[in-house]
């Protein structure tokens, strides 16, 4: 299976990475340039204040509200003791810290291992001591108001809540993690189930001779590796820990310390496998960027990065993965049975409803539920690891009466999301049909990032991948409501920049009747909203609005109202045809209700009040001219002839009407001789 990593950064507003295997969509991480992630960064921070109900600390560490520090983040150092309780603050824990490892050593599976190695949060959990902590002190007599911490963000704010932040921090490399503050904890990864390598592993960390005080763990990507790999990337993070120390000393709080990088390095050091077989990059900074990391890291790989370079179709187009990508941003995702998925966020959870839709190839129900659901696992698995979906998430699989079926399910979904790089806990399915299950919450998910921002950078992306594809002077955008504000307004640089890039001009205009987030693109401007030129983008399409891509010339009498910059040469034309249309649309509606009339039995006889509409336009004078009123004595003669008129042909009509009864009632009625059934045989 030949895996390639992708790196979109073209455009100036964010970067896109995509690991895709023949075609099919494995990863995917989204940095816009506006909104950069803050986990894992490191800050000088200040106490700002002590809640005693929550046994909590809320630091300023410069973000727009204040990081939430519970008590059992923060570490033994920061402890305002007295003289006789600085050596030994907690001397019953110290003694079965020291046994629980002996024990879990000589077991073969050491308890301070990391449940997951991916992530910069590992090793944390088993050296918290919050129980020991909170029964021999409170947080209000360890720490004070106003006191200065080196804390790491855990998780960043969400919605109408604040940061979560901790004072134990791990700093990330390739193959180890290091934790500098903390002194117990270290070990291999439990993802690592190879007992050879578990003990070759163990006997490289011992040879290390970490420092006193700090702790080491292998991550899963040290396996297979020599000492001296694992070796160069502990003295790389040593040096790096020196490096915010030193820093840390000349600083004042609150500031930022420590970044932890661009999204090209972090998904090269956490997603770069042996499995790779080249990465491709479409800019040259980030192509430099990328070789860099690659170099420094694995040298012997550098050769596999690549400038990709196409003068047609984009990175992900060529690759064929566009069309799966552009799937992540909406709520309905479709399966292959014929059912149906649909993905809400809410601040609570994660809600995944699962529909058969138009799955009936099945016998009867239970099959059909069971096929559906199995399809949905399978999808639902992949949609989490690519939205970045985390926290509490419920599934409504339809309802299976077999319990068989639905230990099928709950086992097939485990294995989906075995090899998942985030810490699963996956529950039953429970008699309502619902499961539960947890995430590790690793960045900030797609879904949380939907709205203008991101419609909005989708629809740059398509202008910008159209004026690769083809050379034009001019492009119409129509786009929701919603979304054109922040275009004009957010992104007017990113506008002016692919103008400049590509020598063309880019209008944006209002539609009310696209619903958000869609959007169409077009080469020509489309006059009273009549499709005259080549739709060459149209969301809308994908939900079957529209099933051709080109569209002729259809009249249509409705108009919608437009905004922005009439500086076209076909609005100033539109314009000065109003009145002419205006007497096409009187001429339409009489041909209508002539043909309305056409379809009875009697002929249709024009009126000579028609007559008279027909000489009164004649005579009409241009808009330009003034208007002439008919005197009052004018009017009543032609009214009096119109009556003469009229009089005179209800008159002829009944005459005629008269003498069609004299001439049936005089005349006998001969009767037609009734034919006869049967043959010839049968007449006599």
């Amino acid at each position: 299976m030949a895996k390639k990593m992708l790196i979109d950064a073209t455009q100036s507003h964010g970067v896109r990475i995509a690991v895709a295997a023949n075609g099919c969509l494995e990863h995917f991480l989204f940095e816009s340039s506006d909104r950069k992630p803050l986990k894992n960064n490191i800050y000088l921070a200040k106490i700002a204040r002590i809640e005693p109900s929550l046994q909590a600390a809320f630091a300023d560490y410069g973000g727009n509200r204040h990081g939430f520090l519970p008590f059992g983040e923060i570490n033994d150092d920061y402890y305002q003791l007295p003289i006789s309780d600085r050596k030994n603050p907690f001397p019953e824990e110290g003694a079965t810290k020291t046994e629980d490892k002996v024990e879990g050593s000589e077991n073969g599976t050491e308890e301070s291992e990391s449940t997951s190695d991916d992530t910069k949060s590992n090793g944390r959990n088993f050296s918290r001591s919050r129980n020991r902590s909170d029964n021999r002190y409170k947080i209000q007599e360890v720490i004070n108001r106003n006191q200065v911490m080196l804390v790491q963000l855990l998780k960043e704010e969400r919605y109408n809540k604040g940061a979560v932040i901790t004072t134990r921090l791990a700093l990330a490399g390739r193959y180890c993690v290091l934790m500098p503050m903390t002194a117990s904890g270290g070990g291999v990864s439990r993802k690592i189930i190879n007992i050879f390598q578990r003990k070759k592993l163990r006997k490289a960390l011992e040879e290390l001779k970490v420092e006193k005080g700090m702790s080491v763990i292998i991550r899963t990507a040290g396996e297979g590796r020599t000492k001296t790999e694992i070796k160069k990337d502990y003295e790389y993070l040593l040096k790096l820990w020196k490096d915010i120390r030193e820093l840390t000393k000349s600083s004042n709080a609150p500031c930022l310390i420590h970044e932890e990088g661009s999204l090209v390095k972090t998904s090269i050091r956490d997603l770069y496998n042996r499995e790779i077989e080249y990465i491709d990059v479409s800019s040259d900074e980030e192509y430099k960027m990328a070789k860099d990391t690659m170099k420094a890291m694995i040298p012997s790989h550098a050769r596999k990065v690549r400038r990709f370079k196409h003068k047609t179709q984009s990175i992900f187009e060529f690759n064929k993965i566009g069309g799966e990508i552009s799937k992540i941003y909406k709520p309905n995702v479709e399966l292959k049975s014929g059912g149906y998925i649909v993905i809400n966020q809410t601040e609570a959870l994660v809600a995944v409803d699962v529909n058969s839709g138009r799955s009936i190839k099945e016998r009867n129900i239970e099959e059909t539920a069971l096929k559906t659901n199995l399809e949905a696992a399978e999808e639902t698995a992949k949609q989490i690891r690519l939205r970045n979906l985390s926290g509490l998430i419920v599934i409504d699989f339809i309802d299976m009466e077999i319990k068989r079926n639905q230990i099928k399910v709950e086992r097939f979904l485990k294995d989906q999301l075995k090899n998942d790089r985030a810490r699963n806990q996956i529950g039953q399915i429970s008699s309502f049909g619902l499961l539960e299950m947890s995430r590790q919450r690793i960045g900030t998910s797609i879904t949380e990032m939907q709205g203008s921002e991101v419609s909005a950078l989708e629809v740059l992306r398509k202008i910008e991948n159209e004026c690769i594809r083809e050379k034009n002077e001019k492009l119409f955008v129509y786009t929701c409501p919603s979304m054109l504000p922040y275009l004009v307004n957010e992104k007017r640089g990113s506008v002016l920049d692919l103008e400049n890039k590509y020598d063309t001009k880019i209008y944006f205009y209002e539609d009310n009747s696209l619903p958000s987030p869609n959007f169409r693109i077009s080469t020509n401007i489309l006059q009273n909203w009549r499709m005259d030129g080549q739709i060459i983008y149209d969301s809308t399409a994908e939900r079957g609005r529209y099933q051709n891509k080109s569209f002729s010339k259809r009249k249509h009498p409705k108009t919608r109202r437009r905004i922005g910059e009439e500086s076209n040469e076909r609005l100033e034309q539109s314009v000065d045809s109003e009145e002419s249309s205006k007497k096409n649309d009187n001429f339409n509606e009489n041909a209508k209700y002539r043909t309305q009339r056409s379809r009875r039995k009697f002929p249709f006889k024009r009126s000579p009040l028609n007559n008279y509409k027909k000489e009164e336009t004649k005579n009409k004078k241009p808009d330009d001219a003034t208007e002439t009123k008919v005197q009052p004595a004018q009017d009543q003669e032609t009214k009096e002839k119109i009556g003469k008129k009229v009089t005179n042909l209800l008159l002829k009509k009944v005459k005629k009407a008269s003498n069609k009864k004299e001439s049936v009632s005089g005349s006998k009625k001969v009767q037609k001789p009734k034919k006869k059934r049967g043959g010839w045989w049968q007449q006599k």
